[in-house]
């Protein structure tokens, strides 16, 4: 290994790898060319070093889908059959056309780091959600575990990335306060209000505020989910982000308990009677809320500005679907609902989770009785 200064006045630093294969780099300062060479040479002779590359994180994010894509067949009765769901590999597919590679395709795997990492996931963040965008971080961590294995870098910045903070199924961690809900004045406005849109998003609005679904879990109702004899809504797929350049993905819930049978009102049954006898698509399978012309699945941003017409319909503050079902919880929980149901009601694996998060609203009814024994005493 050897510093010499070219005829441009840089400094080539001349060497060979551990396998042999002359490298040449240059640099401006001799101080650079230096510092390069006694860090190159302790790696070379620990077997670390990493040849200089000029592939991007494009390049390996292709490589590596195509490896799933292929690789993932195994043949079996001399037929082959996917090992990854259709959805699983739909997925990867938009995470890396649609956002690792806008943000970060041209850049090389080698000049890729934790900061760069980082700031693309906010900006996914803002275009889907924390959850999803977590999603996409962990396809960009196996994209670079494949860099890795082909020895084109030294770490996987994007293993080491911290992950964007989110709310889980059972709303772990969140208190629900006051502030936070409708009140029941509130909530018949909004629910007066939903009666004059169009009776789909109508509804829309009136089945998580009347019933606690989560809005996914609303997206992804089918008409054989709808018992209209017995009056029963059954949960059984929740509609997964619709990020832009993918199709809908229905998925089942991820715990037995968010499976569930909900009765419905009079009101909600007459609702969706109406909307099947006027639907063009009501097969067993056929999702409920579809946009009116195209008929394909509702993006969540779409049913957001929906409620948001409902909202200003009623003249109250602006919430989300969310604060919908927390509503719900809240309700039925000062009216002295048991915990126990609220929770089978929401689909809590945990009671005490419904207990933790809705601690605010439960009643409280006999407070003083266990008081009562302690008057006189003393």
């Amino acid at each position: 290994m050897a510093i010499n200064k070219t005829d441009a006045d840089t400094f080539m630093v001349d060497y060979r790898d551990q396998e042999g294969k002359r490298r040449q780099k240059t640099f401006d300062t001799y101080k650079e060319a230096r510092e390069y060479e006694k860090r190159t040479l302790g790696q070379i002779q620990s077997g670390e070093f990493i040849a200089p590359s000029g592939a991007t994180v494009k390049e390996i994010a292709e490589k590596w889908l195509a490896r799933k894509q292929e690789a993932g067949k195994t043949q079996a009765d001399g037929k082959f059959k996917p090992t990854y769901r259709r959805s699983t590999l739909a997925a990867w597919k938009n995470h890396i056309d649609h956002h690792i590679v806008s943000a970060l395709g041209k850049v090389k795997i080698q000049h890729l780091d934790v900061e760069r990492v980082e700031s693309a996931a906010s900006e996914w963040e803002k275009a889907t959600s924390a959850k999803t965008a977590n999603k996409m971080l962990t396809t960009l961590t196996a994209v670079m575990d494949l860099a890795l294995r082909y020895k084109l870098t030294r770490e996987n910045p994007a293993e080491r990335a911290e992950r964007l903070k989110v709310e889980t199924d059972e709303e772990d961690g969140e208190v629900v306060t006051p502030d936070k809900i409708y009140n029941e004045a509130e909530l018949k406005k909004l629910l007066k209000a939903s009666e004059k849109l169009p009776l789909a998003e109508g509804l829309l609005v009136r089945v998580p505020a009347l019933l606690g679904l989560r809005i996914g879990e609303v997206l992804g109702l089918t008409w054989g989910a709808i018992d209209l004899k017995e009056g029963r809504l059954s949960v059984r797929f929740a509609l997964a982000d619709g990020d832009k350049g993918s199709g809908a993905l229905l998925q089942p819930p991820k715990s037995k308990s968010s499976r569930r049978t909900l009765v419905m009102s009079d009101g909600l049954r007459r609702d969706f009677a109406a909307l099947k006898l006027a639907a063009e698509l009501k097969g067993d399978d056929d999702l409920i809320f579809v946009t009116p012309e195209e008929k394909k699945p509702f993006h969540r941003k779409a049913a957001t500005k929906i409620l948001d017409r409902a909202i200003i319909g009623a003249g109250i503050e602006r919430r989300t679907f969310h604060a919908l079902r927390h509503t719900f919880a809240s309700v039925l929980l000062m009216r002295g609902k048991p915990p126990v149901e609220v929770a089978a009601k929401l689909g809590h694996k945990d009671p005490n989770v419904t207990l933790r998060v809705y601690a605010h609203f439960i009643r409280r009814e006999n407070e003083a009785a266990d008081l009562a024994d302690l008057e006189g005493v003393g």
